[in-house]
């Protein structure tokens, strides 16, 4: 529970952005894990997803991590939507093909009602009105 470690991993982390999110999409937590070790893991990817979002064309590469939701752990999940809709960039619109966007429409029905906002401001975003689903 140390915070300097936790800042370390971030920081080492978002110099590696790409290579950490595709590690931790599929990853699952520990289901002995307590609130503190799951704040501490939805922090660091929570700040990696936001610096990913920040980067060199994100737009580019958001499809393949968006497609991984629906398996991946949903403490990282929600981190992740949570970094990418406060840092996207205005203008950066990504295209989905129709087996994503068949794929992103159900994300909704997996992830948190609380996650929802931040998929909408997304998809707004983007100009793509429920490409997460509706509610």
């Amino acid at each position: 529970n140390d915070q300097w470690i936790r800042h370390a991993g971030t920081a080492a982390a978002s110099k590696n952005d790409n290579s950490f999110l595709d590690h931790v999409l599929t990853k699952e937590i520990p289901e002995n894990a307590d609130s503190t070790y799951k704040a501490n893991v939805g922090f660091v990817v929570e700040t990696v997803a936001g610096h990913y979002a920040l980067g060199e064309s994100p737009e580019s590469s958001v499809s393949d991590y968006l497609t991984k939701l629906e398996s991946t752990d949903p403490v990282i999940a929600s981190a992740f939507i949570r970094g990418l809709a406060a840092e996207w960039q205005e203008g950066l619109i990504p295209e989905f093909n129709e087996e994503e966007i068949n794929q992103l429409s159900s994300l909704k029905a997996v992830l948190p009602e609380e996650d929802h906002e931040h998929l909408d401001a997304l998809s707004e975003t983007w100009g793509t009105p429920n490409l997460f689903g509706v509610e």
